[in-house]
């Protein structure tokens, strides 16, 4: 028993280890009534708290479904 024990304590902590350098992005969008906005944030499994690695705002002028489109090709989703 205390074998069996051992090797799940010896698998979490290589877990552990493996998930304390994971990184989490996330990508926000809001289409509002006269912008498109885009927020890119990533959170490390460190870290208690998400940072912003970019965002930008973009004056849709009636077409949002375009200005998405077009914010989209010239955002840097890589970083």
């Amino acid at each position: 028993m205390y074998k069996e024990n051992n090797k799940l304590e010896e698998q979490i902590i290589q877990q552990t280890e493996i998930s304390d350098t994971e990184t989490i992005n996330s990508l926000g969008l809001c289409l509002g009534a006269s912008t498109v906005s885009i927020v890119h944030m990533e959170m490390k499994s460190s870290e208690t708290k998400p940072r912003i690695v970019e965002f930008s705002l973009h004056p849709h002028e009636g077409n949002p479904k375009q200005t998405l489109l077009t914010a989209l090709k010239n955002f840097d989703l890589k970083s």
